[in-house]
């Protein structure tokens, strides 16, 4: 079967207020290469253009999770999968930072200057933007495997962080949603505590 890889993330490496992720975004940013993934190409393309059936996997354009608005990511991730066919599954590779409060499971983008709290809370991606956008008409048609490599640090004092929680969060609050979702996997790059 064909598929979409989009890798999605960032190095932190403007954000002071966070720890770098530079290995988690390199790394993602090395994973077409690693995979070997790459579009078939003379007799195999005239092949299966002829018979209308992709298969390997597709890579697109790495998205920085740099901006402050989600929708503003979102809308770069969504114009790579459109660019492919409508039978293509999605293999979307995050890299970022996870972090939880006691409400809710975020990603966090990569924002230089965060000088207060409110900064901060623009910094942050709620688990259910993403979950939501998964579920759009044209995306949830899909199958889609959800890689969230979120550089667990076990704490992080600067951020009011005292105990990592962003896994537990993420199956206590969505555990049930994603279950429910038969074209979604997610598969998260720690483990609980």
């Amino acid at each position: 079967k064909a598929a979409c890889l989009v890798v999605v993330g960032s190095g932190c490496e403007t954000n002071l207020l966070l720890p770098p992720n530079v290995y988690g975004w390199h790394g993602g940013m090395d994973l077409p290469k690693r995979i070997d993934a790459q579009a078939p190409g003379g007799l195999a393309k005239w092949f299966s253009d002829f018979v209308r059936q992709r298969s390997g996997i597709r890579t697109t354009i790495p998205v920085p999770m740099t901006g402050s608005a989600w929708s503003s990511t979102w809308s770069q991730i969504s114009s790579q999968i459109q660019k492919g066919d409508e039978r293509e599954g999605i293999i979307l590779y995050i890299s970022t930072h996870g972090y939880a409060d006691e409400q809710d499971a975020y990603l966090l983008s990569d924002l230089p200057d965060i000088k207060n709290p409110a900064g901060f809370d623009a910094s942050r991606t709620s688990f259910s933007e993403l979950l939501r956008n998964l579920k759009e008409e044209d995306i949830a048609k899909k199958n889609i495997l959800l890689i969230l490599d979120v550089c667990h640090a076990q704490s992080y004092w600067p951020i009011g962080m005292l105990q990592n929680d962003f896994v537990e969060r993420l199956q206590a609050k969505y555990g049930d949603e994603i279950k429910t979702l038969p074209h979604l996997t997610v598969i998260v790059s720690t483990s609980p505590g």
